[in-house]
């Protein structure tokens, strides 16, 4: 075969992947429609955490966790295993009545991991009396999709 036949091949080749490629791949409003649900996922998800942090309401809190949670928190080392991360949330509940609002700044969301800052302004109103402790903070956290296409929040952390 003579060097324009090859060529010819090698043309067509890469047209025929070019075009099972595009067969393939999801139409631009599938892929529009997915994102705008996993975002919709994501941000209900942020809503029962805050809800569960409100409350204090450590399972809710927990429940909204991936199992490889991890929460880097000001002060303190990183909590990476549940139980130490079910103890700390546990103590704070133990001394303060919480009181939680957040302001969502960003999402970024790309296939299975997505990060979102947010601003909070939180109050501790310590059980046993006395004055309240208030303060804002900015974080981020970055959720993961589960296998079973739910959203947990992966990492924790702010200042």
């Amino acid at each position: 075969m003579h060097r324009h036949g090859l060529t010819r091949i090698a043309a067509i080749g890469a047209l025929a992947g070019t075009l099972l490629f595009i067969a393939c791949s999801p139409p631009e409003a599938d892929r529009i429609a997915q994102h705008e649900s996993d975002l919709d996922a994501i941000t209900a998800a942020g809503e029962r955490l805050i809800a569960a942090i409100d409350a204090d309401d450590v399972p809710g809190i927990l429940a909204e966790l991936a199992p490889d949670h991890v929460t880097i928190a000001p002060g303190t080392p990183p909590l990476e295993n549940p139980m130490s991360l079910e103890a700390w949330h546990a103590d704070r509940v133990s001394m303060f009545d919480s009181s939680i609002e957040v302001e969502w700044q960003d999402i970024r969301l790309d296939v299975d991991l997505a990060a979102q800052r947010w601003t909070t302004h939180l109050t501790l109103q310590p059980l046993a009396g006395g004055e309240p402790v208030s303060g804002e903070s900015q974080g981020l956290w970055v959720w993961e999709r589960q296998a079973d296409g739910s959203w947990k929040v992966l990492w924790s952390i702010w200042n």
